[in-house]
């Protein structure tokens, strides 16, 4: 099973790396400009991930590996 979307707001993680792409944004602009990851926030760390890897199609995480990503760089 794959995550490839904030499923709250319906934003795929592709549409999201084009807008960031395109406005520069990181995580805080994504998510003041769409609402991604505002509802539920389960995908704050695919979120995350995909901006710094630029995977679109992302395996579920373990409670650690999400954790990991949970932590602000300095680009989000």
């Amino acid at each position: 099973m794959y995550v490839n979307r904030c499923v709250c707001h319906s934003l795929s993680f592709s549409h999201l790396l084009l807008l960031a792409s395109e406005t520069g944004a990181g995580f805080e602009q994504l998510r003041a400009l769409t609402g991604c990851s505002t509802a539920c926030t389960m995908c704050e760390p695919y979120v995350r991930k995909a901006l710094a890897t630029k995977e679109t199609n992302q395996p579920i995480m373990s409670p650690e590996e999400a954790m990991r990503w949970l932590k602000p760089t300095p680009s989000a």
